[in-house]
């Protein structure tokens, strides 16, 4: 039986039943978690202050994981950016041991096509040392297996799941409201816009990233929350009418936690078609998918659920029992241990 090290930078995210679900199938598995500062979430504009405040923990991060990994027959690295820190390890030591897997793995192309360039063959030298990548989007799978000319099983599209919230909200009487909510390629602007003259307020809970929301005054119905706790904000998504989530870059795979964790919650959510959707959205049966960048669109449909309470409520419904039945933790940790079993062999 394989010995296997579990690197995790979401330990706020996943219960004890991921790891017991993923242990059945892979075996024996301890588990290194990452202390990250709480600031890394919002480390500003600068490059510097990025490099300083999010590259550099998870280097260090990397460097305890792959000296601890080399005990361990399997290193299975939640962040994509460990993974490529443990790939580059593997590459400059010259070795083919720990096999490592990588979740979460993200190339996302820059406006300097220099610095994209750098980071292509970066991203590609590093690859090479990864037994296994594992994506929660389809096409996301597909783009990686076509730009980095990997084989069918050197890449996997596992579907994100998640712990079905289990506290029971109480709704305090306050009046009907939209909830919008998310940190990654977020498009509140495009929100902002197609809202102008809807009477109904919108909640929009994010990251500091987006605090020029709140310099806005031609919308007076909009209320921003910033960093708000995990149990305030399922309570703000369970009490609204419907959820939006309005993505900027179609070809960039963000959305699906707060995605389900709306649907799991019973609502109709309206998001961008987009990589993080489409697998996850059928449209008009669970959800609501609209064209990227297209505030009319977008506007319409908000006003067409204002309207139509009984689309809410039979969307919704679809929305939950299909996280239930296909997008549960359960499903989800038994999808990547099968695929690091069968590739870790």
């Amino acid at each position: 039986m394989n010995k296997v090290l579990f690197l995790d930078t979401e330990h706020k995210r996943f219960s004890s039943v991921f790891f017991e679900e993923l242990s059945l199938k892979v075996g024996e598995m301890d588990i290194i978690k990452m202390k990250m500062p709480p600031f890394h979430l919002n480390y500003g504009p600068t490059f510097f202050s990025k490099i300083t405040r999010v590259w550099l923990p998870f280097f260090l991060f990397a460097i305890r994981g792959f000296r601890k990994g080399l005990r361990y027959d399997i290193v299975v690295s939640w962040s994509g950016v460990v993974g490529l820190f443990l790939g580059f390890f593997k590459l400059i030591f010259f070795l083919n041991k720990p096999k490592l897997f990588v979740t979460t793995f993200i190339f996302r192309p820059r406006k300097n096509k220099i610095a994209t360039s750098i980071r292509f063959w970066f991203f590609k030298a590093c690859v090479k040392k990864m037994d296994g990548i594992i994506c929660h989007s389809s096409d996301e799978a597909n783009y990686y297996k076509t730009l980095f000319h990997l084989n069918d099983n050197k890449i996997k599209f596992v579907p994100y799941g998640i712990e079905l919230p289990k506290v029971n909200f109480q709704n305090n009487g306050e009046e009907p409201y939209i909830a919008s909510a998310g940190k990654s390629n977020r498009d509140y602007e495009l929100l902002k816009t197609a809202i102008t003259g809807i009477e109904t307020k919108v909640k929009i809970y994010c990251s500091r990233d987006y605090k020029a929301l709140t310099d806005d005054e031609k919308n007076p119905n909009l209320e921003v929350h910033f960093d708000t706790p995990l149990k305030e904000f399922l309570e703000g998504l369970n009490n609204a009418l419907f959820v939006v989530i309005p993505l900027k870059f179609p070809e960039f795979s963000s959305g699906q936690l707060v995605l389900l964790q709306a649907m799991a919650l019973g609502k109709t959510v309206i998001a961008t078609d987009c990589w993080g959707t489409r697998d996850y959205i059928k449209h008009m049966e669970n959800g609501i998918l609209v064209a990227p960048g297209d505030e009319f669109e977008l506007r319409e449909k908000i006003l067409y659920l204002s309207s139509n309470p009984r689309e809410i409520e039979r969307m919704g419904r679809n929305a939950k029992e299909t996280v239930e039945e296909s997008f549960n933790i359960r499903s989800f940790a038994s999808a990547i241990g099968n695929y690091i079993k069968e590739r870790g062999c």
